[in-house]
């Protein structure tokens, strides 16, 4: 990673608070609930929604959706992007090459797609 873009995601990911300094400006918990259950007989883990068909649900969205899919995703697969823009909802599938799973949105061309799609008149 570069040195700039680190600095870029550091002051995104922070904010300053004249009480304790700088403090995380998300959950770093965020994932703790499917990593773990109370329930034993529920063994949460990376592979939890094996074999849970999410389509009639995606089926069910009714309004457009903006896909973003990092070319290096091994999460969302090119072949699910494309299924998703075949069935369900008007689904609108950007791809950001050299990119994970998440694309951080941080890069002025990544902002981009998300703008355009969200001050899209139709």
């Amino acid at each position: 990673m570069r040195p700039r873009t680190t600095v870029r995601r550091r002051r995104s990911c922070t904010e300053y608070s004249r009480v304790s300094s700088y403090t995380l400006c998300y959950d770093p918990g965020i994932c703790s609930t499917i990593r773990t259950t109370r329930d034993p007989a529920i063994p949460f883990g990376g592979d939890f929604l094996l074999g849970v068909d999410l389509w009639p649900m995606w089926d069910a969205v009714q309004c457009p959706v903006l896909v973003l899919r990092g070319g290096q995703s091994d999460v969302l697969l090119p072949e699910t992007a494309s299924r998703m823009q075949q069935r369900g909802p008007p689904a609108r599938v950007v791809e950001f090459p050299g990119v994970g799973h998440a694309p951080a949105l941080m890069s002025e061309d990544q902002i981009q797609v998300v703008s355009d799609f969200l001050l899209a008149e139709d």
